[in-house]
């Protein structure tokens, strides 16, 4: 195509007398680069088609065609058949341009085109300026910049008697005068089906005030025939009262909003992207857009944190995601026909807003709006926590005897661990008893007073009147054990003149050593005692006798 980049570029196949009508089948290539800068009528890669034609399976990319009325990429006017052909770039022209197509009366199936289309005129459209009586487009888009004066549309531009079937179109659509739609600029006596636009469009209003844009189709001389065809009423500037049904962009992104739809089994048409994290406009099974139209993450309608910072502490709702509802414990006394929650969420707008005073002696609904005006209601429960029952008694403690010696550690392992208290409610706990041993001695025999300490549990509170959280017990320390001395045994070998013979008979009416040992201490003892009197009484005794 390089020859054809220089002057007026290159010269349609066909025009309105030597029409084309045999079959262009690209096999998948790809066609780059077109260029066309001509004025007169017919401008197109085929300036026109016969009805016997047919141009298949093939790409345009980068395409810059200028012309007069008549102009399109593909084809300046068309006739006969194409099947399964794209477009990308630019196209320009007076009146009747489009983007594939200049003006349609044959078929056009599976077909797109990605670019911008201007005219000076009327009858502008995204995928073909004017489709007539005869015209059928089927399964095709256009994701488009569209401008002109007049009979604008993101698709068609002027619809005539003409039928479009299972397509749609997103884009920019601009009338400098009237008659500017999202999918369809102005309609006569057409059949629209199974359609959809998301556009921003615009038009001036003239004096006389009749309709002049809309979200779907923007002027009808005569009521269409328009069924199960939707507009996204989010983008759209304005809206399109009995002509297509304003969706929200999060319903033009539900496959429940397209109940009439085939979007099942073999011979589905359409598809949907659907995932928790992802969704998008309806796509052409056998035309996929890829990306998907409009595919992208969630808009996000999510709470993520409920709070009441005036309450001393500040109390945190408990957020349940999966069943989109929140509970509130606030203590007991608290007035909560009147509070102020501070709420942190992901989206456009809540509602009520937060930092606004609510009763909640009933249950309140909060409603996040995404950016897509999809919304998310999360159900908000205070509950007044029942104040918690209090300490009344504390079990004692046993006491304990341990041995001379025993270490603390010892000591430690014999108390017990833990008591019961008693609540207000009349039930047990039991709490962990920490004791103190400072004041204990192992070598000091006696009786210790031991203190032990613990923590309520965290439902039981302390009294009005306080009571102390310990325990005592005593510990006994046992006397220290007394040593027995160990008897004497002489020591062997003794000569047998010392101590007698061994051979020597005992006397059987002998008196045991022991027996006489004890004789001898009695016989003693006595004399003992009389000398120490003697020696005491000396002295005095010496005095009275001198």
């Amino acid at each position: 195509m390089t020859v054809w980049m220089t002057g007026s570029g290159w010269v349609p196949i066909g025009d309105n007398s030597n029409k084309f009508s045999g079959t262009f089948n690209a096999n998948g290539h790809v066609i780059k680069g077109l260029y066309i800068d001509r004025d007169e009528n017919f401008q197109g890669l085929f300036g026109f088609t016969g009805a016997q034609s047919l141009i298949i399976n093939g790409r345009l990319e980068n395409v810059s065609v200028k012309g007069k009325q008549y102009t399109g990429a593909l084809a300046g006017f068309n006739n006969g058949n194409i099947t399964y052909f794209s477009v990308q770039g630019e196209v320009s022209g007076t009146s009747f341009v489009g983007g594939l197509v200049g003006q349609n009366i044959g078929n056009i199936l599976r077909s797109s085109m990605v670019g911008t289309v201007i005219g000076e005129r009327r009858s502008i459209g995204g995928l073909v300026g004017y489709s007539l009586e005869g015209g059928t487009i089927s399964e095709s888009y256009a994701l488009v910049t569209v401008e002109g004066v007049g009979s604008v549309g993101g698709l068609v531009g002027n619809h005539y008697r003409a039928n479009t079937h299972n397509s749609y179109a997103i884009g920019k659509i601009d009338a400098d005068n009237f008659n500017a739609g999202g999918l369809i600029g102005v309609d006569l006596h057409g059949k629209i089906s199974n359609c959809y636009a998301v556009g921003e469009v615009t038009a001036s209003i003239p004096s006389s005030g009749y309709w002049t844009a809309g979200g779907l189709i923007g002027d009808c001389e005569v009521d269409p025939e328009v069924a199960n065809s939707y507009y996204d009423s989010t983008v759209a500037i304005n809206t399109d009262t009995d002509r297509g049904e304003p969706k929200t962009t999060a319903d033009m992104k539900a496959m429940e909003t397209f109940t009439e739809w085939n979007f099942a089994g073999e011979d589905a048409i359409w598809g949907i992207v659907n995932t928790p994290t992802h969704y998008s406009y309806p796509y052409l099974i056998r035309n996929r857009q890829d990306p998907a139209p409009g595919y992208t993450l969630r808009a996000p309608k999510i709470i993520t944190a409920f709070e009441l910072n005036h309450l001393s502490p500040t109390v945190s709702g408990i957020i349940d995601q999966e069943n989109k509802t929140i509970r509130v414990l606030v203590p007991d006394g608290t007035d909560i026909n009147n509070l102020v929650p501070t709420i942190t969420f992901s989206g456009q707008t809540i509602t009520p807003d937060t930092e606004e005073a609510q009763d909640f002696s009933d249950q309140v609904s909060y409603t996040v709006t995404a950016e897509d005006q999809s919304q998310q209601t999360y159900t908000v429960t205070v509950i007044i926590k029942e104040k918690d029952p209090f300490i009344v008694s504390v079990n004692g403690v046993d006491s304990i005897t341990v041995t001379y010696g025993a270490s603390s550690a010892e000591v430690m392992a014999a108390l017990p661990e833990t008591t019961a208290i008693t609540d207000s409610n009349g039930d047990t706990h039991l709490v962990n008893i920490t004791w103190d041993l400072s004041n204990y001695n192992c070598y000091q025999t006696g009786a210790y007073l031991i203190e032990g300490t613990f923590l309520l549990p965290t439902e039981v509170q302390q009294a009005d009147t306080p009571i102390d959280l310990q325990v005592f017990t005593i510990v006994r320390v046992e006397p220290q054990p007394v040593t027995p001395p160990t008897q004497y045994t002489p020591p062997s070998g003794r000569s047998s003149g010392q101590y007698g013979s061994a051979s020597e008979a005992k006397d059987p009416n002998a008196t045991p050593n022991s027996v006489m040992s004890v004789q001898m201490l009695t016989i003693i003892k006595p004399w003992i005692q009389l000398s120490s009197w003697i020696m005491l009484q000396a002295p005095v005794m010496i005095g009275l006798w001198l």
